[in-house]
Formats: C-alpha cells, structure tokens, sequence
C-alpha cells in the first residue's frame, strides 16, 4: 500500500480533494437548508407534520434511481459531481430537519423566557439559545429563578478558561456538586 501512495502520490491528494469537496460541501449546504427548515417545523406545530413526513419521503428515495433521474431535472449530464452534490444534499436535509426542529421544540419555555429577561430576542435568541446544545441549569440544582438567572448571566460571561474555573468554583460553593 505504501507503495501505491509513494507511486500515485499525486493522483491520491487530487481524489482525496474531490471527495473532501463532494462530502463537505452537501451537508453544509443541507444545514443550510435544514435549518430553517427545522425553525419552520418547531415554529408552526401545523406545519410540523409535514414538513418531517415530506423529509422522511426524501430519505426513501432509491440513490441509483435518483441519481438516474436528476440529470433530466437539474440539466446535467449522469456523471456530473453537481448530480453527487445535489443527492447527498437532499438526504442531508432529510436526516437532519427532524432532528434539528425536535431539538428546538426540546428548549424550555422557562430558557426561552429566561432569555428573553435578559434581553435576547429574535435572531439573536435564536443562534446563542435556541440552537446551540440544551445546557440548561436544573431546577433541582438552583430551585429560584433569580438565582438560576443569575447563573445563566454569569456562564454566558465566561471568556476564558479561568473564568470556567471561577464560576465553576462558585456554582459548587453555593449550591454544590454540578450536575
């Protein structure tokens, strides 16, 4: 094998670039596209259903007959990368729509409002609340509002890896082991 890639050194860095581009670039583009597609569907719970069914029916598609068929919707000739590109883009979409519109619909109202109190509204809630990882503090941990408020203030304050140690510290002192 080393061989192989001592002989063929060149080709093997082309192929590696092609297919680097061929997997990166459908699923940036489907989370482009799934994205809102996901806020649709956790929006507007009447809109929900279908949109995940409509995702669910893209996932089904046989790749060989799409693959056959595509060139005659989008123009292109069957070995086209732009027909790889379009496949994998559709199937991204497919897999991650429910996914991201579950994720959303899965934040707590009490978070949302949280947010909101502390002055985070439309997009700006949407990509520093909404859409990053649920790492709410529990009720159990810090039962008071304010207080729970405050904590969120003071994790959203962090910049640094002292500061992680500091809040952390604090959080312990105060009310013990973090969950």
């Amino acid at each position: 094998m080393i061989a192989y890639l001592q002989d063929h050194f060149q080709q093997t860095v082309e192929r590696f670039y092609t297919h680097a581009w061929l997997a990166v670039l459908p699923l940036v583009i489907g989370l482009v596209l799934a994205i809102p597609l996901g806020w649709l569907a956790s929006r507007y719970r009447r809109v929900y259903p279908g949109v995940i069914n409509l995702a669910g029916l893209l996932y089904t598609l046989p790749s060989v007959a799409l693959f056959v068929i595509m060139p005659s919707i989008i123009h292109t000739k069957i070995l086209s990368p732009i027909n790889v590109v379009v496949a994998l883009t559709i199937y991204t979409v497919a897999l991650l729509v429910r996914v991201i519109a579950d994720a959303l619909i899965s934040v707590p109202a009490d978070v949302r409002s949280a947010a909101v109190a502390m002055g985070f509204t439309g997009p700006g809630r949407f990509l520093r609340v909404d859409l990053p990882i649920d790492a709410n503090v529990p009720h159990e941990y810090i039962p008071a509002e304010r207080l729970r408020l405050d904590a969120y203030r003071r994790i959203a304050g962090i910049t640094s890896a002292a500061d992680v140690a500091a809040v952390r510290e604090e959080l312990t002192d105060r009310y013990g082991p973090i969950p």
